[in-house]
């Protein structure tokens, strides 16, 4: 009798250890619990590693990744053409101004322009154009090369790469002289185009500036 009874409570000990067993099995299972290992893939919620991120390439927005997780490109290595702004004529109009070098009156204005390039490569060859209905002076004939402008210029144009602070240039224009106003450029609102172009060959994008040509 003894030993039935010795029997029967060993018989229930094992049936429990059996239940208890598949019991943590179906825990291990369910898919509430975040599985945080390592194994061969991202097989729950968490942002853990699982050996699924190869750590070498920047694949996605939670790790680093040996490379920066932004989404802007920071390479500076190119093309960056010449950046100009706030191109005008100061004043807006020609006025006649006893010009020193030619011994008489001429009507003018002055053209300034804030030049930059991300790339600094202005000097040696680059260069100022601009299209119009006539061609203005004093100075040499377009391009105007930067190493030429640099005389009028407030900075350094070797140093022209941070176009947050960008270099800005004055230079006086000759519409037409006051004996012979017509000669070069009609009456009226004269509208140039300005490009600029570096040592590189990028060239900028078209900046229009106006001025009112009406001589008296």
């Amino acid at each position: 009798m003894k030993k039935a009874v010795l029997f029967g409570v060993l018989l229930l000990l094992a049936l429990s250890a059996v239940a208890t067993q598949c019991g943590g099995d179906n825990a291990g299972s369910d898919s509430s619990k975040n599985d945080t290992d390592n194994d061969g893939a991202d097989d729950d919620s968490e942002k853990d590693d699982d050996s699924g991120d190869d750590d070498q390439l920047d694949d996605d927005i939670f790790d680093d990744d040996t490379a920066d997780d932004d989404n802007s490109d920071d390479d500076t290595t190119g093309p960056h053409p010449p950046i100009l702004t706030d191109v005008h004529f100061d004043p807006p109009y020609a006025e006649l101004v006893y010009i020193s070098l030619d011994d008489e009156y001429w009507y003018v204005s002055t053209i300034y322009l804030d030049v930059c390039d991300l790339g600094n490569d202005l000097l040696p060859e680059g260069s100022l154009l601009y299209y119009g209905p006539c061609e203005i002076g004093f100075g040499p004939p377009p391009p105007l090369y930067f190493s030429y402008l640099e005389q009028y210029a407030d900075g350094d144009l070797s140093q022209a790469g941070d176009c947050a602070k960008p270099i800005t240039i004055g230079l006086q224009y000759g519409f037409g002289p006051e004996i012979d106003p017509y000669g070069g450029c009609p009456e009226g609102e004269l509208c140039f185009d300005f490009y600029g172009r570096d040592t590189a060959g990028y060239v900028s994008g078209q900046t229009e500036a106006c001025i009112m040509y009406d001589p008296v």
